[in-house]
């Protein structure tokens, strides 16, 4: 009858990053980390590199001027002259009322 133990205790090899059950899991778990940092920063700088020979510009100010829509139902005061940022916070109020109404 065989039984499953740890490997036996000794010096630390490079080796032992794949081959050793201690250290596989965090290997690849760091391999997969760097692999989607790398991915993000990848498709960060194209898109910052695309914008600019658009001559686009990402910002928020849109949020401060004017949304010029209504919304039926609000839970605080809003009309079609209030801004974008005040149209966001009335959706996500209105989200959250539906969210926890009982069923």
């Amino acid at each position: 009858m065989s039984s499953i133990t740890d490997p036996p205790q000794g010096s630390f090899r490079l080796s032992m990053l794949i081959n050793d059950t201690r250290y596989r899991s965090l290997t690849f778990q760091a391999i997969a980390a760097i692999l989607l940092a790398l991915a993000f920063w990848y498709l960060g700088s194209n898109l910052i590199q695309n914008l600019r020979q658009a001559g686009l510009n990402i910002s928020y100010t849109f949020l401060a001027s004017p949304a010029g829509y209504d919304i039926n139902q609000t839970l605080i005061e809003y009309d079609s002259q209030s801004s974008h940022a005040r149209a966001a916070v009335v959706g996500i109020l209105n989200t959250l009322l539906v969210a926890s109404w009982p069923v």
